[in-house]
């Protein structure tokens, strides 16, 4: 994973993807390399392909608020205002002191109230 995460750092996304590919053989349910895989395909623009990944991290780990987070932003830039405010409730009631998930969530709630 070391590896994953230096191209990663070093914005070599296509490898880096790859590379978490290959450790989640071994680890399927990392949350770490779930996420950062999800990422390495938003930035090759393939955001429908990466949801499914964030998914599976919540799947993980449901008590995790970033993950959530990460969840809710990537389905509200789909489109999908109702999954991004459920995923953004939930972040919420996790980690009810951080003011970036609050207003991830008005602004979830809002895109939902303008369709």
């Amino acid at each position: 994973m070391f590896l994953a995460d230096a191209l990663f750092a070093q914005q070599r996304y296509a490898e880096a993807g790859a590379e978490y590919l290959e450790y989640l053989k071994v680890s399927p349910a990392d949350v770490h390399v779930l996420i950062n895989l999800g990422v390495t395909l938003i930035a090759a623009g393939r955001l429908d392909e990466a949801i499914p990944w964030f998914r599976r991290a919540v799947e993980a780990e449901p008590r995790n608020a970033n993950a959530r987070r990460i969840l809710a932003t990537a389905v509200l830039d789909r489109g999908d205002a109702p999954g991004a405010v459920a995923q953004a409730r939930e972040a919420v009631a996790l980690s009810s002191n951080d003011p970036a998930l609050r207003d991830l969530l008005v602004r979830a709630e809002a895109a939902g109230q303008r369709r």
